[in-house]
């Protein structure tokens, strides 16, 4: 066998293997599951070192290709629709604030003239029993009882 053909058929572990993609070794299992990578031996389980270096290859590109174009996507898109979100929700706390103010000087508005109301119902209280006190004949004391 030639050193080409001895690379080629340089076999990994499992562990290597989710070593060298970065990945898990559940996920690796999941790959030789759908098909992606196929096992040289069952048990222990073994790949192909090429094979595993071709995924790399296809994943590295992969990922560089969905960077360009999903990070554009994923970071503008999100952030318009979260910026919207942001703004719609501070409108409306905006409206609450001022829906709030504006009891709140209802409120206040009110208490004033309770407030007001108050202080004129008690001196009309003050007033009345200086009347009535005054319409009052005088109290005897107890021993001027044949005054009259």
């Amino acid at each position: 066998m030639s050193q080409e053909g001895k690379q080629e058929e340089e076999i990994i572990t499992v562990k290597e293997a989710a070593s060298l993609l970065g990945i898990s070794k559940r996920t690796l299992y999941r790959y030789i599951k759908e098909g992606i990578l196929h096992p040289v031996r069952e048990k222990p389980m073994s790949l192909r070192k090429s094979e595993v270096e071709r995924l790399l290859m296809t994943k590295t590109v992969t990922e560089e290709s969905d960077n360009v174009t999903t990070m554009s996507q994923v970071e503008i898109v999100p952030l318009e629709t979260d910026l919207s979100k942001l703004i719609s929700y501070l409108r409306e706390l905006q409206e609450k604030l001022s829906s709030a103010q504006r009891e709140k000087e209802e409120l206040m508005a009110r208490l004033g003239y309770l407030q007001g109301r108050i202080e004129e119902l008690e001196k009309n209280n003050i007033e009345l029993k200086q009347t009535i006190k005054m319409l009052q004949a005088p109290k005897k004391r107890w021993w001027e009882f044949w005054k009259k």
